[in-house]
């Protein structure tokens, strides 16, 4: 009988192992850097692709730009795509976009983390002056 406790806690051991494993090479766990509006530029660029992807941070939708700015590809953080559907935002590849924002660096990416984006025809604002997101 005293071997029933010694299996559950062993069973228990095995399923969390993986499940700590899993947590520590997860970039989910990397902290989402913060919007410093000291730090904001103008940047101009060519958007290389639009992608989709749940955030690792909100758990939701959110949408992304690969942008092409000089010779580098940066990863433009926008908005949950609810948000973007709301505006009615609908970026190509090809596009050239005028970005107000903050570059860092996310999950071993160069990004830019964006508070307004201009595609020519229309002007985009994702975040308040003192870059707090709007969504």
């Amino acid at each position: 009988m005293k071997t029933r406790p010694l299996t559950l806690v062993l069973l228990g051991i095995g399923l969390l192992i993986p499940l700590v494993s899993f947590a520590q090479d997860s970039d989910f766990s990397e902290f989402f850097p913060e919007y410093e509006i000291s730090q904001e530029s103008r940047f101009k660029g060519i958007v290389d692709e639009v992608q989709r992807r749940i955030s690792p941070i909100s758990g939701g939708m959110d949408a992304h730009l690969m942008v092409e700015i000089g010779n580098e590809i940066y990863e433009v953080h926008l908005a949950p795509v609810k948000f973007l559907k709301m505006y009615k935002a609908d970026f190509q590849k090809g596009d050239v976009v005028e970005i107000v924002g903050v570059k860092t660096t996310f999950q071993h990416r160069d990004a830019i983390l964006a508070r307004e984006i201009k595609d020519g025809k229309h002007h985009f604002v994702f975040r308040d002056e003192k870059g707090k997101p709007m969504w």
